[in-house]
């Protein structure tokens, strides 16, 4: 199943021609092997390179796109379905590390509504790394999840901070604050990877995100 997703992909991209067709694989299931180096070296230098690279976003299209099903079901077999849904997706995008990790914060959010515990952010990011980390020590090589969690942790502990300090910006205050946490934790990871933190990207990111 997850195999006629990817053709199926792979076939419509195709329709729009080169390269496009490697950007739109990008944002949908994360095939970048094909995008040329010019385009890749652009999102790098704009801070949107992050939009090629499947994620949480990912995930909450699916399961907001599948809700009207889910919700017709009893709340075990609700579960279930939703852990196999993001399960399959994952499988979907090869098991990609930033997906790893939405994924299995996912699944964690999931279960935590199921039973009726408390679900903070931060300590589903938390447990998220350090099952993955667990079932794979060399995950910690990727660079994909060194800026997934950075940015994950970057929105969720940064932004909300920033939030107070950002009122006077009235509805765009919260996208500021989110897109300034995210980039804040990204910092750290892409001065090692890339050797450069592009300023641009707050602005970029502001208006390519929506």
């Amino acid at each position: 199943s997850s195999n006629r997703v990817r053709t199926l992909v792979a076939d419509g991209a195709a329709l729009i021609g080169t390269p496009e067709d490697s950007l739109l694989r990008g944002l949908v299931i994360g095939d970048d092997l094909e995008q040329p180096a010019e385009m890749i070296e652009c999102f790098r230098r704009s801070g949107l390179s992050h939009l090629t690279a499947v994620s949480g976003q990912n995930v909450t299209l699916v399961l907001a796109a599948s809700s009207p099903l889910l919700r017709r079901l009893r709340t075990r077999a609700r579960l279930l379905a939703t852990i196999g849904l993001i399960a399959w997706f994952v499988m979907i995008t090869r098991l990609e590390p930033s997906i790893l990790r939405a994924g299995t914060m996912a699944v964690l959010a999931a279960v935590g509504a199921h039973i009726g515990r408390e679900r903070s952010p931060i300590r589903m990011l938390a447990l998220a790394v350090i099952a993955l980390v667990i079932i794979d020590p060399l995950i910690t090589r990727s660079v994909g999840l060194w800026l997934s969690v950075g940015a994950t942790a970057g929105v969720i502990g940064i932004g909300p901070r920033l939030l107070p300090g950002l009122v006077r910006l009235g509805l765009l205050a919260t996208p500021v604050a989110v897109t300034l946490g995210a980039q804040l934790g990204v910092a750290v990871p892409s001065l090692i990877a890339f050797g450069r933190l592009p300023l641009v990207g707050l602005i970029a990111n502001l208006l390519a995100v929506p």
